[in-house]
This record gives structure tokens, sequence and C-alpha cells, in this order.
């Protein structure tokens, strides 16, 4: 009788085991829902944005969590006006808890970087880097600052490529974020101008120009060029780019 007990508890035992690998097996995977519900929101985010469905969408990261998943998309289509990268943070229970856009971020935190940077703002020009960098690497930052701050033809160099902004429009120097990649080297390439539609960043068009020599312009034909693309962005958006010293200081 015992004997009979025992193998009918076993056998309930292994009917459990099976149950549970079958609804293992079919229960559809969480964290490819919660990619499916960010998904389908960076998709409706982006036609609100730009008025079109996107041409197509890549996963450019996801990384879990505790209690939730960080979801990242950009466009396949790298064209100036749709290669936007956008993160969204999914919990457990399948909802969006944050969500953000790389360019609209990007432009505030150089508005801010800019401003912190020539006023000899230290505090506020670290706290602009603290939620990236390592304390060791804001250590790092803070000596170079230092440094930058004795010479002043140095201010507004490398990590800021913000030439100038206001409600509507904004001019970056170079199309990528080196600072926001723990790089600080300073790369230049073209003037990328921005509008702002319905509260949005837009680019709009991409002006490129030769840089010469390692941190500064001098004064060839290239610096020429460079205060001809300025001159056209004035008259074509309406606007006055600053021109820092330490960018067209001719010697």
């Amino acid at each position: 009788m015992n004997k009979k007990k025992k193998s009918v508890a076993v056998g309930i035992v292994i009917l459990i085991g099976i149950l549970m690998s079958v609804y293992e097996y079919y229960q559809p995977d969480v964290f490819d829902q919660a990619t499916q519900v960010a998904y389908e929101e960076f998709e409706a985010d982006f036609k609100d944005r730009y008025g079109k469905d996107p041409e197509g969408i890549t996963v450019t990261s996801a990384v879990e969590s505790s209690n939730s998943w960080m979801i990242a998309f950009a466009t396949e289509d790298r064209s100036p006006e749709t290669e936007r990268i956008a993160e969204y943070e999914v919990t457990e229970d399948l909802s969006i808890q944050n969500s953000s856009w790389y360019v609209a971020d990007q432009i505030k935190a150089y508005k801010n970087l800019v401003s912190a940077h020539n006023k000899g703002n230290k505090e506020a020009y670290l706290q602009s880097y603290s939620h990236i960098l390592s304390s060791h690497s804001l250590q790092k930052l803070e000596e170079k600052f230092n440094m930058d701050r004795k010479e002043e033809h140095l201010l507004a160099s490398r990590e800021v490529k913000l030439i100038n902004s206001n409600d509507k429009t904004a001019i970056l120097l170079s199309e990528e974020s080196h600072a926001f990649k723990q790089e600080f080297k300073y790369s230049l390439d073209s003037f990328v101008i921005l509008n702002k539609e319905n509260g949005q960043w837009k680019v709009l068009e991409k002006l490129p120009f030769k840089k010469t020599g390692r941190r500064d312009y001098d004064t060839s034909s290239d610096f020429d060029k460079t205060e001809e693309v300025i001159k056209k962005i004035e008259k074509t958006y309406d606007i006055a780019v600053e021109r820092y010293e330490w960018a067209f200081e001719q010697s």
C-alpha cells in the first residue's frame, strides 16, 4: 500500500513538472512583450513628432534591470530627418515608465553645458556629466575645467559643440556628441541646423566644413569657407551665430 502511495506521489510530481514545462513553453516571453510595447510606443511617438511613419525600426540596445527593461530604438534610415534614437523604460506590468529622445535631450544638455562652461560655473558644468561619468572621470574633468579657465581661448572647446540656440533654432558643431560617449575629443565635421517644431527638435540641414589643426581654426582658406557657411546660416535662418573668440581668433 505504501509503495502504491509512493508511486502515486511520484507520478503527481512528474505530472506537475510536465505541466509546468508545457506552461513555460507556451507562456509568451515577458521581455518580448516589453519590447513590443516599447516598439509600438516608439512608432507612435515618431509619427506624432515627424508626421509620418518611420521607414524602418531597429532595436539598438535592450538592458534588463531588477524590475524593468531599458529598450532603445533608432530608424534604419540614417538621413538627418529620420535618424533619431529613443529609449523607453518598460516595467514588469508592461507599462512605459520613462522615455528619452536623444536630440531633444542633447540640445537641453548642451545649452546648460555651454552656459556653465563659459560662465565658469564649475558645479553646473560637472553636473551636466554626473549621470554618465564615474567619480574618477569627473575628477579628471574638473582638472581639465580648471586648466581651461586659465586659458580663455580654450573656452567652449572640445566637449561644447553648441554654437547658438534660442527657442526655435539651434546649431551644433558635428552631428555626434563625443562628450556623451565619454570621449573628450573635439571633432568637427559640419554645422547641423535644428529647428523646433511642435515642441520637438528636427534636423533641417547639415552644412559641412573643413577643420585644420588639432583644436582651433587657422587663417587659411578653410577659415574663410567656414565664415561663409556661418553667414549663410545667419541669412537663411535669420539667426545671429555667436562667434567664440577661441574659434575665430586670427593670430
